[in-house]
C-alpha cells in the first residue's frame, strides 16, 4: 500500500453520511455504504465499532450486518478489533468475539483463550469464546493442539519474531499500523488508537506486544522473556541499520531517535531477566538467522553476572553458527564467562580465535575485522592468570602472521607481543629477535619484544637451540641502542639465552675494545689544539 493510497483509506470523506446510509432500510443505499466502509478497510473498524454497542431487538439486523461486514474487510479488520477486546463492555466483548470467529484469524487464538482462563469472564463470554477458537481451528490448514493463554502468546510472539507472513500477515507500504485501546476516551470509537511504524520494524514492535500481554498473564514465563529480548534485539539490529542506510532522511532520522530511547530499555530488560532470559532469547533470534540480533545478546551475556549452564549451552551452540562474527563473539563471551573450558570444547574456542587472527583483510562477515582481532587480543591477556585448559599456544602461528599483516598498527603490534610474552614458546623467538634488533621499530615495541624473549627463554629453562647464535646477535644487537630501557631489557633477555660465560666476557670485550684509548698521535693532536687556543686567546 503506497502513503498516498493509505492516506486516502484513511480520510474516510462524509462518513456520518456513510454510517447513516450503513444504516438503511434501503437496499441500494447500505450496499453502497458498504463498499464504501469495505473499500476504506481497517479504518473503518472504529465507525463500525461504535454500531456494535447498540442495544434493543431493532438493532439485531444492523449488529449482524456490522458484523459480517467486518468479516469481509478481512484480516486486517483482526488487530484493531483484538485491541477493542480489553474494553469492560460485556455486550460490545460478545459482538467482537463474535466478528473475530467469522474472520477465523490465528492471531486472536491467545487473547480467546485468555478469555476462557479469566476467572472475572462470565459463563457467557466464555462460552463464546470457546466457539470462535473451535470455529478458528476448524478454518486453520494444520490444526493445533489448543495450549495456555500465556503459551499462545508464546506461539505468536514466535511467529512475529521470526516474520511468518502466512500466519502474521503481509506487510505493505512504508508504514504499518499498531492499534491501542484507551479505555477513558469519550466513544468506543475514540477509544481505539491508532499508530503507525516503519513497516521494517512492524513484526518486531506487534511481538513485543505480543510477548508483554503473555507477561502480564505469567510474568515468569522464561519463553516469554526471552522472546521479548529477541525481538527488541531483531527491532534494534534494524534501527541501526535504518539508521545509517535508510533510503530517505525522515527514515533514518526517526531509527536514530526509537533506537536513542530502546536501547537504554533493552539493557534494563536484560539485566533485569537475567542470564536465563538472554539464553532463551539467544537460541530464538539465532533460528531467525539474524546475525547482528545475536551478537548484540551475546554481548549482554558476556557481561551478565554469575553466568549459569544454561547461558554456556547456549553459547556454546553459537559456536556452529553459520556467521563467523557470531561464533566468534560466542567463542570471547565463553573464555570470559568460563574461563576455566568447563562448558564446552576449549579446542574449538581457540580454533575459532586463530581463524579469525589468520584473517589477513577485513571481509564482509567480519567488517570490523581490526577492533575484532583486538578484542580477542584484549580478552586472552586480561584472562591470561586464570586460563589453565585453553591451548592459547596454538594461536602462536597465527599471532605472529599477524605481526606481519598489521605491522601499520602499533597498538595492535603491541597487542600481539604482550600476547606471546605470556604464552609464547619457542617459535615467537625468532620474529621477536627481528623486532628487537630493528632500529626503525619504536622504542616500546623493542623493549617489549626483548622482555618477550626473558619471558620465553625463562619458561623454556634451556637454551633454544639453533636459534641461540641468531637470537645472541639480535639481543647483541639491541645492547647497542641509546635508550636505557632497551639496554637493559636486551641485556635481561641475554640472561636468559644461557649464552655462558665465555660468551658472555666475549661480548664484555667487545664493549672494551669499543671504548677506544688514546694513541701517541692523539696526545700529538691534542697539544696542537691546545697550542692553537693559546695563540687566540
Amino acid at each position: 500500500m503506497t502513503e498516498a493510497h493509505r492516506r486516502k483509506r484513511l480520510d474516510i470523506e462524509d462518513i456520518e453520511t456513510i454510517i447513516e446510509n450503513f444504516q438503511s432500510g434501503t437496499h441500494e443505499e447500505y450496499m453502497a455504504a458498504r463498499a464504501a466502509l469495505i473499500a476504506h478497510d481497517m479504518y473503518s473498524v472504529p465507525y463500525l465499532l461504535e454500531l456494535l454497542t447498540k442495544r434493543g431487538e431493532e438493532h439485531t439486523a444492523l449488529i449482524a450486518r456490522t458484523t459480517t461486514t467486518l468479516r469481509d474487510i478481512g484480516r486486517s479488520a483482526s488487530m484493531p478489533l483484538l485491541a477493542a477486546l480489553r474494553t469492560e463492555d460485556e455486550v460490545l466483548q460478545h459482538r467482537i468475539v463474535s466478528a473475530l470467529e467469522k474472520l477465523g484469524d490465528r492471531r486472536a487464538l491467545p487473547a480467546l483463550v485468555a478469555l476462557t482462563e479469566d476467572p472475572h469472564a462470565s459463563e457467557s463470554i466464555q462460552q463464546s469464546a470457546w466457539a470462535a477458537i473451535d470455529r478458528i481451528q476448524q478454518r486453520m490448514r494444520t490444526p493445533i493442539e489448543l495450549q495456555s493463554a500465556s503459551e499462545e502468546y508464546v506461539t505468536l510472539a514466535r511467529l512475529y519474531l521470526r516474520e511468518e507472513t502466512d500466519h502474521v500477515g503481509h506487510v505493505l507500504g512504508d508504514h504499518t499500523e499498531i492499534w491501542g485501546w484507551e479505555p477513558e476516551a469519550d466513544t468506543v470509537g475514540q477509544s481505539l488508537t491508532l499508530e503507525f511504524v516503519p513497516s521494517y520494524i512492524s513484526y518486531q514492535v506487534r511481538g513485543t506486544r505480543m510477548a508483554l500481554t503473555g507477561l502480564r498473564l505469567e510474568p515468569a514465563n522464561p519463553h516469554l522473556q526471552g522472546l521479548l529480548i529477541a525481538l527488541i534485539g531483531r527491532e534494534m539490529a534494524h534501527l541501526e541499520r535504518y539508521s545509517k542506510e535508510g533510503k530517505y532522511p525522515e527514515h533514518r532520522l526517526y531509527a536514530e531517535k526509537r533506537l536513542e530511547h530502546l536501547a537504554p530499555a533493552y539493557t534494563r530488560i536484560a539485566n533485569l531477566y537475567g542470564c536465563g532470559a538472554l539464553a532463551s532469547g539467544l537460541r530464538e533470534v539465532m533460528a531467525t538467522h539474524d546475525p547482528h540480533a545475536s551478537v548484540r545478546i551475546i554481548q549482554s551475556l558476556s557481561m551478565a553476572p554469575a553466568p549459569d549452564p544454561d547461558s554456556g549451552e547456549a553459547l556454546c551452540a553459537a559456536l556452529d553458527y553459520e556467521h563467523a562474527n557470531v561464533r566468534l563473539q560466542a567463542a570471547l563471551a565463553i573464555l570470559q564467562s568460563f574461563p576455566e573450558g568447563e562448558i564446552c570444547s576449549p579446542e574449538k574456542t581457540i580454533r575459532i580465535f586463530k581463524k579469525t587472527l589468520e584473517l589477513e583483510d577485513p571481509v564482509e562477515e567480519l567488517p570490523e575485522h581490526r577492533d575484532i582481532v583486538r578484542n580477542i587480543l584484549e580478552i586472552t591477556t586480561k584472562q591470561a592468570p586464570f586460563i589453565q585448559n585453553y591451548p592459547l599456544d596454538k594461536l602462536e602461528p597465527a599471532l605472529v602472521s599477524a605481526l606481519d599483516n598489521y605491522d601499520d598498527d602499533q597498538e595492535l603490534q603491541h597487542l600481539i607481543i604482550r600476547h606471546l610474552t605470556a604464552f609464547g614458546t619457542e617459535g615467537a623467538l625468532t620474529p621477536m629477535s627481528a623486532i628487537a634488533a630493528d632500529e626503525t621499530a619504536q622504542e616500546t615495541l623493542r623493549v617489549q619484544a626483548c622482555r618477550a624473549i626473558e619471558a620465553i627463554l625463562t619458561r623454556k629453562h634451556e637454551p633454544p637451540g639453533d636459534y641461540v647464535e641468531q637470537i645472541a646477535e639480535a639481543l647483541y644487537n639491541a645492547l647497542q641502542s641509546e635508550v636505557r630501557d632497551i639496554q637493559r631489557e636486551a641485556a635481561a633477555a641475554l640472561n636468559a639465552l644461557m649464552i655462558g660465560p665465555e660468551n658472555m666476557l666475549s661480548i664484555t670485550d667487545i664493549e672494551i675494545q669499543k671504548t677506544r684509548l688514546l694513541t701517541p698521535d692523539d696526545m700529538l693532536d691534542m697539544d696542537e689544539n691546545i697550542k692553537l687556543e693559546d695563540k687566540r686567546d
